[in-house]
């Protein structure tokens, strides 16, 4: 049986219980090799969500009633479309994507928060209003241990992109990930952003910083992405977070992570340096791109002393 969300786009996963109990939360996992098949949880953006309704997979017709999904609900939620974001990195990874011609996204495993991609405390001893309203309209026995172990394998198969939320620079995102003077942040708009990735399998979103007393909603397996705790709330956080196609593998010791190919010169509104950056280093950037045929502003860090 598949889950599918009513939305002004759709999204599909399979439903708990159709696989094995370990795996059943859209992927399955090889006893010797390590390797993860992973599937394409969405097939576009969702971005206003109606209901969740339960299907047969074989003829992909509702089985049952739709649950009305309230907009208070709803996790996916935006920033405006003109709103600045910025991404904070090493030199080498600006390189990389002007070079490469790709945005990199990380297995969410492998981010320095060990509580990305699980379910809160909460969803332990309590469930959120939409997924009771689901269970006794579907009569599903909701298991949390299941939930929470199924969030645990679905880690391997979602890749995170992540950018800062602000009108201006950011000196705690220097301190954070701007790990020498030369260090660069990248800036773009959340439209800019969205135009160059709309062809692959990407689900954007603001994160949502809330404490494990609060739940995690159950109604897709994106969701435990879209939230953090609370002590995380200076990163303001609007992230992609992306699935590898299905017909590729994921070696759970080899594939860190997942690349989508982007012209950098159409992402990237600015860079700036970081504010302890030197002058050489400014027109060491500026000649990089000149041998790159890419034409971007490079200026000066606003913090600079």
């Amino acid at each position: 049986m598949l889950v599918r969300i009513h939305a002004t786009f759709t999204e599909q996963f399979r439903h708990q219980g159709q696989s094995s109990s370990r795996h059943g939360r859209g992927f399955s996992q090889g006893k010797n090799s390590r390797r993860v098949t992973p599937f394409s949880c969405f097939k576009a953006m969702i971005i206003s969500p109606k209901g969740v309704v339960l299907i047969k997979r074989a003829t992909g017709q509702p089985v049952g009633p739709v649950i009305a999904l309230k907009s208070s609900e709803n996790f996916y939620r935006l920033p405006r479309l003109d709103q600045r974001v910025w991404r904070y990195m090493e030199y080498w990874k600006f390189e990389s994507l002007i070079k490469d011609g790709a945005l990199y996204f990380r297995r969410s495993d492998k981010l320095e928060d060990d509580m990305e991609g699980k379910y809160a405390d909460a969803n332990r001893n309590y469930t959120t209003g939409l997924w009771g309203r689901f269970s006794s309209a579907y009569r599903v026995n909701h298991d949390p241990k299941a939930f929470e172990q199924g969030a645990l394998d679905f880690r391997y198969a979602v890749f995170v992109n992540c950018w800062h939320i602000n009108r201006v620079e950011s000196r705690e995102m220097w301190e954070r990930f701007g790990k020498s003077e030369r260090s660069v942040v990248i800036v773009t708009t959340v439209r800019r952003l969205l135009k160059a990735v709309e062809a692959n399998h990407v689900q954007p979103g603001k994160v949502i910083y809330a404490s494990q007393a609060v739940p995690r909603p159950e109604w897709s397996h994106n969701a435990p992405f879209f939230f953090k705790n609370l002590q995380f709330m200076s990163e303001k956080e609007f992230r992609l977070i992306a699935h590898k196609p299905e017909e590729e593998p994921i070696y759970i010791d080899q594939t860190f992570g997942h690349s989508i190919s982007v012209k950098g010169s159409e992402i990237i509104e600015m860079v700036k340096l970081h504010p302890e950056a030197s002058p050489c280093f400014k027109e060491e950037i500026k000649t990089f791109l000149r041998n790159q045929n890419v034409k971007l502003a490079v200026s000066r860090s606003s913090l600079c002393r």
